[in-house]
């Protein structure tokens, strides 16, 4: 079982369903440190730019988390998609361009 993993600053092109599929931070949590998933862009996916989840080790994601930081463009589908059972979900700083179903 992995822990901790950090993916920032990344760059996934040209994946066929998802660019990322990685777990939101705590909302309001803005600090560097306290995100594990910043900074990355996905581009020309045939799918989704990233799928952001609550991260189920987190209890307070059962009522609110948050995606950010996140660039996609010329993605198939959406920019990002999320779908998960929570109170609120946020969705901040990214940017999303020429994407075929948009946000």
């Amino acid at each position: 079982m992995c822990e901790n993993v950090v993916v920032k600053d990344n760059i996934a092109a040209g994946c066929m369903f998802s660019g990322f599929i990685a777990p939101g931070h705590t909302c309001g949590s803005y600090e560097v440190a306290d995100q594990n998933f910043r900074g990355n862009v996905a581009h020309s996916i045939e799918g989704s730019g990233a799928r952001i989840y609550p991260n189920p080790s987190v209890p307070a994601h059962k009522t609110c988390y948050e995606g950010s930081y996140f660039s996609a463009y010329k993605c198939d589908l959406e920019g990002v998609v999320t779908h998960d059972i929570t109170l609120e979900i946020r969705m901040t700083n990214m940017q999303f361009v020429d994407n075929e179903a948009g946000f």
